[in-house]
């Protein structure tokens, strides 16, 4: 559809394709959580950068359609721009508290981490006293 003369009925495909990739990023957010293991966040983070690149084309073509017709929307149109902003709502909620239960788990991780360090210094203080007068032994 780039290489070719933007139609008047282009723009509900357009919409559709937003529609879809705006549902494939909200169930990669909420897989997120269900995720432990850190190689599976590199896929997800992956896929959702792809999106977001085709999300960012879509703009150019939009915005080309946009000068090439400026018409209203139909109303098939107007229920996926509907549908389009709830769903971004819930990505966005649902990026929300997965950043939030990060800050959370960094937290705790940091938390531990210093706990650590504490123990290990101090286990270290105690195997490794100061150079000091040594008692002889007769």
């Amino acid at each position: 559809m780039a290489n070719e003369t933007l139609h008047q009925s282009d723009r509900l495909a357009l919409l559709q394709r937003r529609e879809e990739l705006f549902r494939a990023l909200l169930e990669l957010s909420q897989r997120q959580f269900a995720e432990k293991e850190t190689r599976e966040w590199d896929w997800l983070l992956e896929r959702k950068q792809e999106c977001i690149d085709e999300l960012v084309q879509l703009d150019e073509l939009e915005n080309q359609w946009t000068e090439l017709h400026a018409l209203e929307f139909s109303p098939e149109e107007l229920q996926i721009v509907e549908n389009l902003e709830s769903l971004l709502k819930r990505i966005r909620e649902s990026e929300e508290a997965f950043e939030t239960n990060m800050n959370h788990e960094k937290q705790l991780l940091s938390k531990e981490m210093n706990q650590l360090r504490q123990q290990v210094n101090y286990s270290a203080g105690i195997k490794n006293t100061a150079p000091g007068r040594t008692k002889k032994v007769f």
